[in-house]
């Protein structure tokens, strides 16, 4: 009856807010509030976090996109996947759009 995660992926190798979005990543949008909720009430988020976090999700899609290329069984899932992040995600950022907190 508890969740747990299992895969942190690219987690604990930089900055906290590339953290906090790999772990949203993984999660509905909706529930996104919640989350964020819970992790103030331990530690505060800055000015701007919004940004931040959708930037280093938008990273870390792309990272996850170097460990696939090279994988044959992940192929139809990269021609599905990359094109749909840069629409959906990577255009809206680079034209300072929010795609998550709206």
């Amino acid at each position: 009856g508890a969740v747990r995660f299992i895969d942190f992926s690219f987690c604990a190798f930089g900055n906290f807010m590339f953290d906090l979005a790999i772990a949203m990543s993984d999660m509905k949008p909706h529930l996104h509030g919640s989350f964020l909720d819970g992790y103030r009430g331990v530690r505060g988020l800055p000015d701007g976090y919004e940004r931040s976090i959708e930037g280093f999700f938008v990273g870390g899609m792309i990272g996850t996109f170097s460990y696939w290329v090279a994988n044959p069984n992940m192929q139809k899932a990269l021609a599905r996947r990359a094109p749909s992040i840069a629409r959906e995600y990577a255009s809206k950022y680079n034209r300072g759009e929010p795609f998550w907190f709206s």
